[in-house]
């Protein structure tokens, strides 16, 4: 069971989504259908037909579409798409590892996504952007007969740094800024 709990942690530093709120959020049991998205559905990278000259996915939309693939990724149990579009990046691989124990338990999680608030350029030498999101609330289940838990969303800042990959990109590295009010 000390394990379970590790994983619990590590799955709130690595989302980042703990206690910006004293209030109780509202969200939906676990044992309900999950909540339908509220950003758009992940999609696959720009395509262009043969024709065309591929056109780059920017930072931007690929930020965005990394956001979608992540709460696709936590409500299905399927990592596989979070983790091709993530290299080396400890952060990533830590959440993709947390849902993969939850799901292999018998747990589940329910999130709606965050809504994406600001993108910005970080420190171009290691070509990072900011991300300001804000998060809803979640709920989740580390196994089948353990507790149901929740989150309460809010505010928070990362910084991922990102790696070229043809036509889009890769994500190296994910931290959650810690502010201090």
């Amino acid at each position: 069971m000390q394990h379970h709990s590790l994983v619990a942690v590590a799955l709130l530093l690595v989302l980042g989504l703990g206690g910006c709120s004293d209030a109780d959020p509202q969200v939906a049991d676990l044992a309900s259908d999950p909540p339908s998205p509220t950003a758009t559905p992940a999609s696959d990278p720009p395509s262009s037909s043969p024709t065309e000259d591929p056109k780059p996915e920017s930072a931007k939309a690929f930020l965005r579409r990394f956001g979608d693939l992540e709460r696709d990724m936590q409500n299905s149990g399927d990592t596989q798409p979070y983790r091709a579009i993530s290299d080396g990046c400890v952060g990533c691989d830590s959440l993709a590892d947390a849902v993969d124990a939850y799901y292999a338990a018998g747990g589940a999680i329910r999130w709606s996504g965050w809504k994406v608030l600001s993108i910005r350029s970080y420190d171009r030498s290691r070509n990072a952007f900011l991300l300001v999101v804000d998060s809803t609330p979640t709920v989740y289940r580390e196994a089948a007969n353990a507790p149901e838990k929740r989150l309460p969303g809010g505010q928070s800042k990362y910084v991922l740094e990102l790696e070229r990959k043809g036509d889009s990109w890769l994500v190296t590295d994910k931290n959650k800024l810690i502010s201090r009010s």
